[in-house]
């Protein structure tokens, strides 16, 4: 180990390598460290790893293997005597390759190549950009082209990094990190779960990394909190240290868990810790890849984890792994609920996922991966076209607002799974409601709100053609015709912009004079496309020269696991009793959804002396008027108006029958979310319901506006439970197979492609 005033020199045949990093604590970009020094062929290279700040952890073990250590001792950020000796470093080293991986380390040495040609500089990204500070998000990103490479630890961390035409080409790609871990005895683990407190009955949950925000261990006392409400019997153990261990400490007091929450502390052993765990959680707020999450798949451990862009390349929802939104202390609680509740499912989760790490994620892999990048980068000769060097397609979503309905989720499902390294993405809300915008950024998407006050708000629309002739987007997509008709207007003065219009209500259902400007102004669309088959042909009858427009899209469908205990809690808090029938509707409370019709029904149902209730998830302008009704036909007690709901899964889970009774619609998601949740389904026999609805096969349709239809519908699946469960598994594995989001997303990418190929050969 070396001061940054005592360097030793290299032979001169060898490349020499300096990775300057913040320190040695041995956390993870310190361990992806050490494994690229590790396995790197030392007859071809020598390396340097410098370290800003004073922790020395891991010293020995890099010296181990044969690199050099400085130590810069850095006492605050702007430490002149540490810049100093880093500069001297640099310069004396003359010809080598800097890598780095923090923004604010990597800035300063950037500018030094700039004066030193003989380095090449390697940056290395490990957290998404979003979660830096804004002014070295900002600094970062006009000094990334000084980078000779941009490497991307996760494949979905580069996907959402949104870097984009807006500033010259970056030579990026993506290494994976490896991830590897030490085999443990089984007695060491019973030791450990010994010696931590841990029952023979009691499941250990355990979690690890630095107790930060961005680790998101709060969520898991959250989530702790909800599970001790169930009685279960577990302890968690937390292996980390960091600035909020006194608060997370305060946060299990207070929720009476301090015998349930074991803060381990900082743990050199990290493999017997997971060894002796029976489930992971990984509830982070973000990551690049979650090096800890990889040692607990490889240790063969059942993994409940965030649905996040850092997670994303080893963790797919039921395949490897139980994936629940970040910040949601209910869901993953659930999560874990389920991976406790289905030991057999969870084990072959478990199996799937050591399988992929160790075909994989290999840490021999990865440092090869590097070194194959640094000897391109020395020639100068990639054998790979760098990422980011290809042109993106900037595809803008011109949407009413962002509230948590229909239509803008199935934008955020196409959002989600865009392929980000060929798509930028922006979401543009006309009105101002945000509830979705932090979902969208989490996806990497740019958004932009106009803040309209009326539609004819002339400030908003301003903003929207200055915001159009700025970025001069490849696409725009729009859904409502009232947005849609402007949008097509500025595009004529954008020769290089296509306009999408998707239909998510039938054209009938719209005003006339909408109905009229939409059809005169079909021609200036590329595509017009429909999010069911149901709903083409009326637009086929009335304008059959714009045909060779209209394409199906149809709309994916997806659902969060919730537990049973969760649906029972709920079924209790809404005073449905254990013999008592749930039936659920879910939709905005506004005639085209037809919940008046499900009342009638439930006044027949009433009549006919069935015990059940009704649960109406929504708001909307007619709430009030619909509480009328219900108070007017005396069915006060079996109406349950739950408002606009976040957790519509356990809505659904909660229910018994789900009824559609709308009158019109374009593809209904919430028929679709009940049929994913197993749930019998009554439904209106209109176009919309039926790509999802066979009647009899799938559901039981009933005529539109047929309150005494609809309650026989209702009544058939109440007296035939068994034909009701044969139609609710085919309308789950229809679902599941047909309207997958993920499909959905791949229609709509191929369609953006197809829409740039035929207007470059124009």
């Amino acid at each position: 180990m070396t001061e940054a005033g005592k360097l030793s020199g290299f032979p001169g045949e060898k490349e020499h390598l300096i990775i300057f990093i913040h320190d040695l604590a041995p956390f993870g970009a310190q361990r992806v460290a050490l494994n690229i020094v590790k396995y790197l062929d030392k007859s071809r290279f020598c390396v340097t790893v410098c370290s800003f700040w004073g922790d020395e952890t891991l010293a020995p073990e890099l010296a181990a293997c044969g690199a050099e250590v400085v130590f810069l001792r850095a006492r605050r950020f702007f430490d002149l005597a540490a810049w100093w000796g880093l500069a001297r470093l640099l310069c004396r080293s003359r010809q080598a390759i800097v890598q780095t991986n923090l923004p604010e380390l990597s800035i300063p040495v950037r500018l030094f190549a700039v004066f030193l040609s003989g380095l090449k500089v390697v940056h290395t990204v490990q957290n998404p950009f979003h979660s830096e500070p804004w002014y070295w998000r900002f600094a970062n990103r006009i000094t990334l082209p000084l980078c000779g490479a941009v490497i991307f630890c996760s494949r979905s961390l580069r996907e959402v990094s949104g870097l984009d035409s807006g500033f010259p080409a970056v030579r990026s790609f993506v290494v994976q990190n490896g991830v590897g871990i030490e085999a443990v005895s089984a007695s060491a683990r019973d030791e450990l779960r010994k010696e931590m407190g841990v029952g023979a009955e009691e499941k250990l949950i355990c979690c690890v990394g630095r107790l930060v925000r961005q680790k998101g261990q709060d969520v898991l006392i959250e989530a702790a909190a909800i599970l001790a409400k169930e009685k279960r019997r577990f302890k968690i153990a937390l292996a980390g240290d960091g600035e909020m261990k006194e608060e997370f400490q305060k946060m299990s007091r207070r929720a009476g868990l301090e015998e349930k929450i074991l803060f381990l502390g900082r743990r050199a052993d990290v493999s017997r810790v997971l060894s002796a765990c029976d489930i992971y959680a990984a509830p982070s707020r973000w990551e690049g890849l979650n090096i800890s999450l990889g040692e607990a798949m490889l240790s063969g451990k059942p993994c409940v984890a965030t649905d996040i862009p850092g997670h994303a390349d080893i963790l797919e929802n039921g395949v490897t792994g139980v994936a629940v939104p970040a910040e949601d202390a209910a869901a993953l609680a659930a999560g874990i609920d389920q991976a406790l509740d289905k030991p057999d499912e969870a084990g072959k989760l478990a199996s799937a996922a050591l399988e992929l790490l160790r075909s994989g994620f290999g840490v021999a892999k990865m440092a090869a991966e590097y070194q194959k990048l640094y000897l391109e980068l020395i020639q100068n000769k990639f054998s790979e076209e760098p990422e980011a060097v290809l042109k993106r397609i900037h595809v803008l979503y011109f949407i009413h607002d962002l509230a948590p309905f229909g239509a803008q989720h199935s934008t955020l499902y196409i959002v989600r799974n865009l392929n980000k390294r060929r798509f930028r993405v922006t979401v543009c809300a006309f009105w101002g409601e945000r509830t979705m915008a932090p979902e969208f950024q989490k996806c990497g998407a740019e958004v932009v709100f106009l803040g309209a006050a009326r539609f004819l708000d002339p400030g908003a629309w301003i903003r929207f053609a200055c915001f159009l002739f700025r970025t001069k987007p490849d696409i725009i997509q729009t859904n409502l015709s009232e947005l849609s008709f402007p949008a097509r207007l500025l595009a004529i003065f954008l020769p290089r912009t296509r306009v999408v219009h998707i239909f998510r209500n039938p054209l009938h259902s719209e005003p006339r004079y909408w109905q009229f400007l939409n059809i005169m102004t079909f021609g200036m669309c590329d595509v017009i496309g429909f999010s069911s088959k149901g709903i083409v042909g009326e637009v086929v009858g009335r304008a059959p020269s714009h045909k060779h427009r209209l394409r199906v899209m149809q709309n994916g469908v997806e659902l969060g696991p919730v537990s049973t205990d969760a649906r029972d809690e709920l079924r209790k808090e809404m005073g449905v009793g254990a013999e008592e029938k749930l039936i659920c509707c879910v939709g905005r409370l506004v005639r085209q959804k037809g919940q008046d019709v499900l009342i009638e029904a439930a006044a027949i149902l009433a009549k006919e002396k069935r015990s059940f209730k009704i649960a109406l998830a929504g708001d909307g302008e007619r709430k009030v008027a619909l509480q009328k009704m219900a108070h007017d036909a005396g069915l006060e007690e079996k109406i349950l108006f739950l408002g606009r709901r976040a957790d519509v899964s356990r809505v659904l889970s909660a229910c018994d029958i789900y009824a559609a009774p709308s009158r019109w619609e374009a593809f209904n998601i919430a028929l679709g979310e009940a049929m994913l949740a197993g749930k019998p389904c009554v439904a209106a026999d209109i176009p919309g319901h039926a790509d999802l609805l066979k009647n009899g096969l799938t559901g039981v349709a009933v005529p539109a506006e047929d309150a005494a239809a609809l309650a026989r519908g209702i009544a058939g699946l109440l007296d035939r439970p068994s034909e009701a469960g044969k139609m609710a598994s085919a309308a789950e594995r229809m679902v599941r197979n047909e309207f997958n989001v993920d499909k959905m997303a791949k229609n709509f990418e191929k369609l953006y492609i197809e829409i740039i190929r035929e207007h470059e050969k124009l």
